[in-house]
């Protein structure tokens, strides 16, 4: 199993655990964009999301991550 998380490609490099305390990203947004060069072949994977979202559509998001692939999700807490 993999989890997929192009978010933290965004953040500087040794400072990954900066995202669970600071919004400093639209982690969904880069998800959903990543998801449109995803390489299909590869399985089992989960895609990390924050599901405490207010404006996320999940009927339109769960029709891009199934187009896409995706095994499933993990909701990657926006805070510890």
């Amino acid at each position: 199993m993999q989890v997929y998380a192009p978010s933290l490609r965004s953040l500087p490099k040794g400072f990954l655990l900066v995202m669970a305390t600071l919004p400093i990203l639209d982690w969904n947004d880069c998800l959903l964009r990543d998801l449109l060069t995803l390489d299909q072949a590869t399985s089992a994977l989960y895609a990390a999301i924050i599901m405490i979202d207010p404006f996320a559509c999940w009927e339109d998001r769960a029709e891009s991550l199934k187009d896409a692939g995706i095994t499933g999700v993990a909701n990657f807490r926006a805070h510890l």
